[in-house]
């Protein structure tokens, strides 16, 4: 995220960085090797102790909804992950991938997190936002409860330990997932 230019020096500055790691600040200018800078503290003992991977979900509908799952690297499957879930699912806007302290400790404390791009956001274009608007919108939440279903049948969570959350029209799509599933959330 966040490329820049200058009209007065050569090349882009952009940062990068994923769900585990934090964000680096990169110069590339063409004329010999990107050049790095990493915020003080560098990315501590563990950085190599996650990983993420992007499962696709087949929707009850038939469609394949992309849901991100990040862990402990070698957790285990046995149902006992405590798990937050993250949903949105409206105006077209996707759910941006971020490296968060506070996302670092959750998985330090054994926890993992799901995202999940339902139909009504941007992951997947215009196509993808307009599948989950006005008539439609019952998809997005439809595709969080599939999603949750897929999390519970291939044992990385259970009911008891499967959180989720939405913020501003995410709400929506997690308050009807809610209220039309409850026994899947803790």
């Amino acid at each position: 995220f966040g490329l820049y230019t200058n009209a007065s020096e050569d090349g882009a500055w952009l940062t990068l960085q994923s769900w585990v790691r934090p964000p680096v600040l990169c110069h590339v200018d063409g004329q010999g090797p990107t050049r790095t800078w990493q915020a003080p503290g560098g990315l501590g003992p563990a950085s190599n102790a996650y990983e993420f991977s992007v499962e696709v979900v087949r929707a009850r509908d038939g469609e394949k909804v992309p849901l991100t799952l990040i862990r402990r690297k070698g957790a285990s499957r046995d149902g006992s992950i405590p798990l937050i879930m993250t949903a949105y699912g409206a105006y077209g806007a996707e759910i941006p991938t971020r490296y968060t302290p506070g996302d670092m400790a959750w998985l330090d404390a054994g926890g993992a997190l799901a995202i999940a791009h339902v139909r009504g956001g941007g992951e997947l274009g215009e196509r993808w936002h307009k599948a989950a608007f006005k008539k439609t919108k019952a998809n997005s939440w439809h595709d969080l409860v599939d999603c949750a279903k897929w999390l519970i049948a291939e044992r990385w969570t259970s009911p008891g330990r499967l959180v989720i959350q939405g913020k501003s029209a995410g709400g929506i799509t997690v308050g009807r997932a809610m209220t039309e599933t409850p026994q899947l959330f803790a």
